[in-house]
This record gives structure tokens, C-alpha cells and sequence, in this order.
């Protein structure tokens, strides 16, 4: 019960739209009513593959390590949002929803110290796109215009457009 707990509290503090969520009423309800029972049982499924999966991304943080508790946040793509909970050497899987639209980033993770009592919290992005703006005021005039033929060559090869730089 202390699982699903930490996990729900987690996931409705910093992802505060999961309230609404119909996998958020249902532990809502079993932490009010302190029972998981029969009905509920299904929630709590083992998928190895999942667990695995968030074990090792939690196994990168090698700042994490010195850490007894740790809790993850990370969207599972085609199966929905999971929280990995590890607590001293044990871990628990929850899946929390089948949506996978609440986490903008890879995982959200937080760490606790218990004996030292010390917490962090991190994170990852997903990178999708950045850019690289070349200084080219360094170049010779006629290095220069190579440059920028190869941009508009690129350009050309990839929007049918012309540079204006």
C-alpha cells in the first residue's frame, strides 16, 4: 500500500492534470479505502519488460547510486505512464495510466537519502530538434561564400527553398 502511495503523491504533485485521469480515480480509491481488493488487482500486473526497461534507465544515473529510494516517472511508448519505485533493494512497477502525453521529458526521477537525509530530483529531455549557428566572421571572404553555397545546396535538397542568409 506504502508502493502505491508514494506513487500516486508523486505523480499528482508534479504532474498535476493526472488528477483527472481515470487510473488516478481508481488509486484514489484504494488508498481511501486501504484495500486494493479483487476488483483492483489488475492495476498492479508485473510487466518484466516494462521493469527491466526502467531499471536500467535508473542504473544510468550514476549520481543516483549512493541513493536508498528513488522514484520514477517515464512514459512507456504503446503502453502508457509507469512509476518505477525502488526502495532500499527492492523495486515495485505501477502502471499509472494508459496516456502517454503527460511527461515531457524521458523521466523524472527523484532520489532520497533516507540516512543521510539528502534528496535531487532529475531529469532527461527528449531532444528533438536543435541547430548550430556557425561564426563566420573569421572566414575569409571566399570561404564564406562556400558556406553559404552548401546551406543553399542543402536548402535546395531540402525545402525546394533559397537561404536569405
Amino acid at each position: 500500500m506504502g508502493v502505491v502511495k508514494i506513487a500516486y503523491e508523486y505523480t499528482a504533485t508534479f504532474l498535476a492534470e493526472y488528477i483527472d485521469d481515470p487510473y488516478s480515480e481508481i488509486f484514489s480509491k484504494i488508498l481511501l479505502s486501504g484495500d486494493v481488493g479483487e476488483a483492483y488487482k489488475s492495476y498492479f500486473t508485473e510487466d518484466t519488460e516494462v521493469k527491466f526497461d526502467l531499471v536500467n534507465r535508473m542504473l544510468r544515473f550514476r549520481d543516483l547510486q549512493p541513493y536508498h529510494n528513488m522514484v520514477m516517472l517515464a512514459t512507456i511508448p504503446g503502453k502508457g505512464l509507469f512509476c518505477l519505485t525502488k526502495i532500499f533493494s527492492s523495486s515495485y512497477l505501477i502502471k499509472l495510466s494508459s496516456l502517454e502525453t503527460y511527461l515531457n521529458v524521458s523521466e523524472l526521477v527523484l532520489a532520497n537519502d533516507c540516512v543521510n537525509q539528502t534528496w535531487l530530483m532529475n531529469t532527461t529531455a527528449r531532444l528533438s530538434v536543435f541547430s548550430i549557428q556557425a561564426e563566420l566572421s573569421s572566414f575569409s571572404r571566399l570561404n564564406r561564400r562556400i558556406v553559404q553555397r552548401c546551406k543553399e545546396d542543402w536548402f535546395k535538397l531540402h525545402s525546394d527553398k533559397y537561404s536569405i542568409i
